[in-house]
């Protein structure tokens, strides 16, 4: 169920909307990655240009990894199709003799 969830990262109050424990996971999270950013920057705005730059990373990979599954699944398919349609055109010469 969506209803308006506050949340605070890095300080400042935002008000989302969605499923609670999810929009309060996503919270923690950025927060998290925020607060491990700051340790190699104590400027607050290269910490979090960092950390976005780090979670671009995550998804970007993600994305990649997504996108060679679907390739290899339908490689798969089209393998899979190759022998049905092979053990069909076999069964029909073992009726044809």
């Amino acid at each position: 169920m969506k209803r308006e969830i506050e949340v605070t990262i890095f300080g400042g109050k935002y008000t989302l909307e969605g499923n609670e424990e999810y929009i309060k996971g996503l919270a923690d999270y950025v927060e998290q990655r925020i607060k491990e950013g700051q340790k190699n920057s104590p400027d607050s705005l290269k910490a979090v240009i960092t950390t976005l730059l780090s979670v671009a990373d995550e998804l970007f990979i993600l994305r990649e990894k997504a996108n060679r599954r679907r390739m290899e699944s339908e490689l798969e398919k089209k393998r899979i199709n190759g022998l049905i349609n092979l053990i069909d055109e076999k069964i029909g010469q073992l009726y044809h003799y």
